[in-house]
């Protein structure tokens, strides 16, 4: 797992060699076990599986929509075990 960002104790993830949507994995939390967990698709933010707070959603959702491209990129290159860069929490509210 490649860790992209993090911002409001959220950590956002991609998973080498994974499979099917394009999404990012989020997790509250910095070690085991997470307070929360979720799968967000990178294309428009819908919550493929897990559990966030509504508020945690609303910001992977922004973030997501300023960092669209970036993100698609990082899932691609971790997609076929490349170390995709990390992308900065540059959104308002999120540092």
């Amino acid at each position: 797992m490649a860790e992209l960002t993090h911002f409001f104790g959220l950590v956002i993830c991609v998973f080498y060699n994974d499979h099917g949507t394009p999404h990012v994995f989020v997790r509250r939390g910095r070690s085991k076990p997470w307070i929360a967990a979720a799968n967000i698709a990178i294309a428009d933010g819908a919550l493929i599986n897990g559990d966030l707070a509504s508020a945690d959603l609303r910001r992977v959702r922004r973030w997501l929509a300023a960092h669209r491209a970036a993100a698609q990129a990082a899932w691609d290159f971790a997609r076929v075990g490349i170390r995709p860069g990390r992308i900065a929490p540059t959104i308002r509210g999120c540092r």
